[in-house]
């Protein structure tokens, strides 16, 4: 009877506790790391040392109509960037106002094309991947020309500690 007990407690006891402590630390992530977004500061053209607030931000990516990011006023602001692309193109809308049938009206509208490498960097098998960018160029496209001139400060976006892109106007 002894024999049957213990082959009971081998398979039912000490193999599953075997593979129970097995599992490895990196298959649970207790970080909690997320892939940082662009931070844009906001300047005051004729005095580039100071910052300048905008008014009624909005910004969505050129081609749709679903808002990235809107605020009633600040002088900073957090995008994301595409992971799977090099480069995103984003609308900027100053002095937002839309009518009634949910149109924009404003005229402070400009386009900024912003091109980046995506450098993926393994954290572990519990966390997974995250991105980060290399920043190459910002340009503005064709529009109203409310943002006069942008500049690239920290090209490296590996977090939202710092300001990564000065934007006067």
């Amino acid at each position: 009877m002894t024999k049957p007990l213990l082959r009971f407690s081998f398979f039912f006891g000490i193999i599953p506790s075997v593979l129970f402590i097995s599992c490895q630390r990196d298959d649970i992530c207790s970080e909690n790391i997320t892939t940082p977004k662009l931070i844009i500061r906001f300047y005051n053209a004729t005095d580039i040392s100071s910052f300048r607030t905008v008014t009624n931000l909005r910004v969505f990516e050129a081609g749709s109509s679903t808002e990235i990011a809107s605020t009633a006023s600040t002088d900073s602001i957090a995008i994301p960037l595409r992971s799977l692309a090099d480069s995103v193109t984003y609308v900027f809308v100053s002095n937002s106002n839309l009518n009634d049938q949910n149109v924009e009206t404003s005229t402070d509208v400009d386009t900024l094309m912003i091109n980046y490498t995506v450098e993926e960097r393994f954290l572990s098998r519990g966390c997974g991947v995250v991105a980060n960018y290399q920043l190459n160029s910002i340009q503005i496209e064709d529009g109203e020309r409310w943002i006069i001139n942008t500049e690239i400060t920290n090209p490296t976006v590996s977090n939202e500690n710092a300001a990564h892109v000065q934007i006067f106007y």
